[in-house]
């Protein structure tokens, strides 16, 4: 992991948390807004539900449904809505529980497959293309580590990385018939927004590189170049944010006021 990713997203942390609270319900409903359609056609598009942006936007935002769209992929929208709706109620909270884990599965509702049981763990094979995911009698003790991690490692970790192998561990067990990728980006971004990032958007256009970066890190301790990759989308995300918000985007300084862009001349 590049120490100056780290550090980039640091400083544009900092600059964002010179503006909190966001305490007014304009700027809380313009934050919600500006992430939580993206968010959710995002995460849908990944796992090949047909709503467009524009069109997720306006059922989120006008209740209109798109003429000619299935109805599991209308719920999709609906439904992860609410389990955004629920992430954004962790954000105080300094763990993401297994109770949190199983209920953004439940609020997936109607948009998983047949074979998905609401807040319930798989019984059977699941396949990633041809890869076959960990056997289900396997699942149970991939968990237990996992939930281990999630409750023991956090502080050993920069939040950005431990969100990102949060992911990463999660979506190697695959503990879900359906909704493992939706629950493992739901994951990643309370992890970010509990410790004072923002949330990421995987875009379709990354999908490939997003998919390769986490075959190619299942294996790797620290996450290899999916950590990486999440890191980049958070500066990425922190970047668009402060242009959207105008905020003064020079690093802060151990104050938590904007640095000088360079000495002043004293005054005569």
């Amino acid at each position: 992991m590049p120490d100056d990713i780290l550090k980039r997203i640091d400083q544009n942390r900092a600059i964002i948390s010179k503006h909190r609270p966001f305490d007014t319900p304009e700027t809380l409903k313009a934050i919600r807004e500006y992430y939580d359609a993206g968010l959710v056609w995002s995460s849908n598009a990944l796992e090949g539900f047909s709503y467009t942006m524009s069109e997720t936007e306006l059922l989120m935002r006008e209740g209109i449904v798109t003429g000619g769209k299935r109805y599991r992929d209308t719920c999709a929208v609906v439904n992860l809505k609410k389990a955004l709706d629920s992430m954004y109620g962790l954000a105080p909270a300094r763990e993401v529980t297994e109770s949190d884990i199983l209920e953004f599965h439940r609020l997936l509702g109607d948009s998983l497959g047949n074979d998905a049981v609401l807040g319930a763990y798989r019984d059977a094979r699941v396949y990633v293309g041809d890869e076959e995911l960990p056997m289900p009698e396997k699942v149970p003790g991939m968990l237990s580590g996992f939930y281990g991690f999630l409750e023991n490692e956090r502080e050993r970790h920069h939040p950005a990385v431990f969100a990102a192998l949060a992911h990463l561990k999660f979506v190697a067990i695959h503990p879900f018939a359906d909704g493992n990728g939706r629950v493992s980006r739901m994951i990643l971004n309370t992890v970010l927004i509990q410790n004072g990032y923002l949330p990421v958007t995987i875009v379709p256009a990354e999908h490939r590189r997003y998919n390769e970066a986490i075959r190619s890190s299942k294996q790797h301790d620290l996450g290899g170049e999916f950590v990486t990759f999440i890191c980049q989308k958070e500066s990425d995300s922190q970047k668009d944010f402060i242009r959207f918000m105008k905020f003064d985007p020079r690093p802060a300084d151990g104050t938590g006021k904007p640095a000088r862009r360079g000495q002043r001349r004293p005054k005569p």
